[in-house]
């Protein structure tokens, strides 16, 4: 188990800064779908690791994006 959990937290700080870099283009671009899309990768990612505050800023950009306008 112990393995098992040190391997998540591995891959979290392997793939997060990634994930971050399009989440961050996705809001400057105003897509809304891709930051929805990446708001929830991140927020299912921080959950795995029980990571509270991230998984938390990741669920309200995700809610925001839920209920943004797309752009036009």
């Amino acid at each position: 188990v112990e393995d098992v959990a040190v391997e998540a937290v591995r891959a979290f700080l392997q793939h997060t800064p990634s994930l971050l870099v399009r989440l961050r283009e996705a809001i400057e671009a105003r897509s809304v779908d891709e930051i929805h899309r990446h708001a929830h990768s991140a927020k299912g990612s921080g959950a795995l690791v029980a990571a509270k505050q991230f998984t938390e800023i990741a669920r309200t950009i995700e809610e925001s994006a839920s209920s943004a306008e797309p752009a036009t």
